[in-house]
């Protein structure tokens, strides 16, 4: 009621406007302790968005044990790929 908006459903999150809406799902979702959320774009549902929430307790939420972890060579086929496919480089 305070948006103006008559009646809401999934479309409404999907426009640009009011944006104080999806600011509040976001808002409500990460209260709800989400790690993030996904959903289609307003340009074509064939486009996933994805936000992941930043949080000082999300490492006490969602631990990540990895006793076998180990340092990723620099020249990785999986690594370079990722630095292609987001154009990123690699530097120190």
């Amino acid at each position: 009621m305070k948006l103006g908006i008559e009646n809401i459903d999934l479309s409404s999150l999907e426009r640009a406007e009011p944006r104080r809406l999806t600011q509040q799902a976001g808002r409500i979702a990460f209260e709800l302790g989400y790690a993030g959320v996904f959903y289609h774009s307003r340009y074509g549902h064939s486009i996933e968005n994805w936000a992941i929430f930043e949080d000082w307790t999300m490492s006490e939420r969602f631990p990540i044990h990895q006793p076998n972890s180990r340092k990723i060579a620099e020249g990785d086929p999986d690594l370079m790929e990722a630095l292609r496919a987001l154009g990123l480089i690699l530097s120190d």
